[in-house]
């Protein structure tokens, strides 16, 4: 699967794959966790990843333990 992940300083993100709709979602970093709280109904919990970059900050890691691992390139 091909996931697009956009962050954009106004502290919301945009995901596009080939196989879902787009997500909008609002982020926040907060104890090196990742919370993406989707925009349409914020009442749900936010997903939470760990993260860790790598390979000169161009490749990031995120993980949620129960849900999945994204590998995504800086583009």
């Amino acid at each position: 699967m091909n996931i697009t992940l956009t962050f954009y300083k106004d502290d919301t993100a945009k995901q596009v794959s080939d196989e879902f709709h787009t997500h909008l979602f609002f982020y926040e970093i907060n104890d090196n966790s990742l919370y993406l709280t989707l925009q349409d109904f914020p009442e749900i919990d936010p997903l939470i990843y760990s993260y860790e970059f790598s390979n000169n900050d161009n490749d990031l890691t995120l993980t949620n333990e129960t849900f999945d691992t994204l590998i995504l390139t800086k583009q």
